[in-house]
Parts: structure tokens; C-alpha cells; sequence
């Protein structure tokens, strides 16, 4: 991750020229030697003491804090491999993307650029290695961050909708149970936005709003009819 091309521009816009991966493995190097970091080559992974993660964190002035915030999201979505190697590396991945959310906050959820890929990513991760209950709770706090950051008409807000009742779906699939229907109303879920259907199984319409049903995979976005 730290040797990432994004973060290579990020620390070479930082100090003015030019930074490589080697640079970057030598200064994990020195702060090894310090105690600073513990670093394991065969898992390529870096391990940072909590005291020591929370007084860079306080640190860092306010004003490097969103672009330090973005890159290293990017950073992660760019080593997340399309086919996870294992669940192990998948959950460390997962780890990170958390911790990152968690102090970054709507740093990763803004008007301009929506919600940042990787937080979907971390959420179908967690679908995808089979725990679906927890891809669902996922999600369902992913709606409720983006509805309060973006409001609830943003298309991200409503990938996150269609991503959360993809996964209901799948739970009512592997229970043996037909997958969950709910009614959406334009008072209740603002679906003003939504564009016309196009004739899909996984969707259908009602003249109240929108019935959701198991949707599409990922990112892709609730299509529905809100007359």
C-alpha cells in the first residue's frame, strides 16, 4: 500500500521531488530500527503502534488532513485484488478500510466525489466471503452515513440502497426463504431521482414507488420508477 503510485505522488507533492518505492522501503527501514514500526516482508505488512498512529494523527495539520485521507482510500482500493487471495488478507484489508473510515469520517463521503469506491468494495468483501449479515449491517450504516452527508437523492446514497437490498436478498436466498420485498415511498425514501426501468426480474414497479427485490451486484445503481 505505502509503495503505491498513489501515495509515490502524494509524498512527492509533499516534499517537492521526487519519491520512490525505495525511498518509501527506507524509510520503513530507519523507523524499524527505531522500534517506531514492526515490519513482517513475508506478509508485506506494517505494523504501527496505536500511541504512535494517534500522536502523528494530532499531528497532522487540519489542512493535509482530507488529501492524506483520500490517498491512502486509494491507495487501498488499489491493492484490493479483484479476486481476494484469502480471507486473511482480505480481512486485514477490510481492517484498514474500517479504521481509515472510522477517523477520516465524511472525509470519505462528500458531495463532490460521493463515497469514496473503496467503502463499497469493503462492504461486497464482506458479502463475498460469506457473511452476509454482516455485509447487510454494512450497508445499511453505509445508507445512513451517505443519506446525512450526501442526502438521500445523491446516486451514491442510492448505490448504497441497491447494494443493501442486494444483500438482503442474498440472505433470504441461502435461508431458503424468498428474498425480502419492501415498498419504498417518495416521502420516506426520496426516490425522486430514480430514472425510468428498463424491464429487469430483480425490480419491478408499484404506483407508490419502488419495490426492491435481490438486486445487481455491487456498484450498480437501483433503477426504478418513483410516479
Amino acid at each position: 500500500m505505502f509503495t503505491t503510485p498513489e501515495v509515490q505522488t502524494y509524498l512527492s507533492d509533499r516534499t517537492s521531488g521526487p519519491v520512490d518505492a525505495d525511498d518509501i522501503v527506507d524509510a520503513f527501514d530507519n523507523l524499524t530500527r527505531l522500534s517506531l514500526t514492526t515490519t513482517d516482508p513475508e506478509a508485506s505488512t506494517v505494523r504501527i503502534h496505536g500511541l504512535l498512529q494517534r500522536v502523528v494523527r494530532e499531528a497532522t495539520p487540519t489542512d493535509h488532513t482530507a488529501k492524506l485521507a483520500i490517498t491512502a482510500a486509494d491507495a487501498l482500493h488499489a491493492i484490493w485484488p479483484a479476486i481476494e487471495r484469502g480471507r486473511e488478507h482480505a480481512q486485514a484489508l477490510r481492517a484498514n478500510t474500517t479504521a481509515l473510515h472510522t477517523h477520516a469520517g465524511p472525509l470519505l463521503l462528500n458531495p463532490t466525489h460521493g463515497v469514496h469506491p473503496v467503502l463499497f468494495t469493503a462492504g461486497r468483501s464482506l458479502g463475498d466471503t460469506g457473511q452476509v449479515t454482516a455485509a447487510i449491517t454494512y450497508f445499511h450504516t453505509l445508507h445512513e452515513s451517505a443519506t446525512h452527508h450526501l442526502g438521500p437523492d445523491h446516486p451514491d446514497t442510492l448505490t448504497t440502497r441497491n447494494n443493501l437490498a442486494h444483500w438482503r436478498g442474498e440472505a433470504g436466498t441461502r435461508s431458503g426463504r424468498p428474498p425480502p420485498v419492501r415498498i419504498c415511498s417518495l416521502i420516506d425514501c426520496g426516490c425522486s431521482v430514480l430514472t425510468t426501468p428498463t424491464p429487469s426480474p430483480s425490480v419491478a414497479t408499484s404506483p407508490t414507488g419502488v419495490v426492491e427485490r435481490g438486486s445487481g451486484r455491487g456498484g450498480r445503481r437501483l433503477r426504478g420508477s418513483a410516479r
